[in-house]
């Protein structure tokens, strides 16, 4: 497994430990980047092939192909984890690669509340909310190197909105995924300006 301390650095002071499900996902990214790491795979192609795959999210989402969409969600979101664990199996870690990476998250996400929009019918309003609400935190956090707090608000939360808006679509829960998204996304940050206040910033 990648050492902990150095994907702990990575990821603003977060302990795997503490979080259960950063520990076992991990573990899965771990096994997967082996034969990159043999095939000798830069991280950077890595990250760019996760963004490719994001983009083409809102394109299968309004083409009625929604089992597909959710399929390239689920690939790109293995292949971001992937271009960090590479980088850290290579020491191939640098600024450069994580602002990329921080860059095509946010591209990433756009992408998402696009697809949730055209193929799940979430108000564009709601589409509009989530990006800011998950830009602006994420642009703080890059510009600080501070974590704050982990929220409710996190990119895996995120990531599961998507991945069953777009799986339920058929039901025509779009206003709902749109409501109960933006519900998550302001309070996760009220509790990301908590966290800041309570460490005096």
């Amino acid at each position: 497994m990648p050492e902990r301390a150095d994907w702990s650095q990575g990821h603003h002071g977060i302990d795997p430990d503490e979080v259960p499900f950063v520990r076992g996902w991990l573990r899965v990214v771990d096994l997967a980047c082996r034969p990159l790491v043999a095939l000798r795979v830069p991280p950077d192609a890595v990250t760019a092939a996760g963004l490719l795959f994001s983009l083409v999210v809102p394109v299968l989402a309004g083409a009625g192909l929604l089992g597909w969409a959710v399929a390239a969600v689920l690939v790109s979101v293995l292949l971001d984890g992937l271009d960090g664990a590479v980088a850290l199996r290579t020491d191939r870690v640098s600024s450069y690669g994580r602002a990329l990476d921080s860059a095509c998250d946010r591209v990433s996400e756009l992408a998402w509340w696009v697809a949730l929009v055209l193929g799940a019918g979430v108000p564009w309003w709601a589409a509009a909310v989530l990006a800011v609400l998950t830009l602006v935190p994420e642009a703080w956090r890059a510009r600080t190197g501070r974590l704050g707090a982990l929220t409710v608000w996190e990119r895996p939360t995120r990531t599961i909105l998507v991945v069953v808006g777009l799986a339920f679509a058929g039901l025509d829960l779009g206003r709902v995924t749109g409501l109960v998204g933006v519900g998550l996304a302001v309070v996760g940050g009220g509790q990301l300006a908590l966290a800041v206040r309570r460490q005096g910033s």
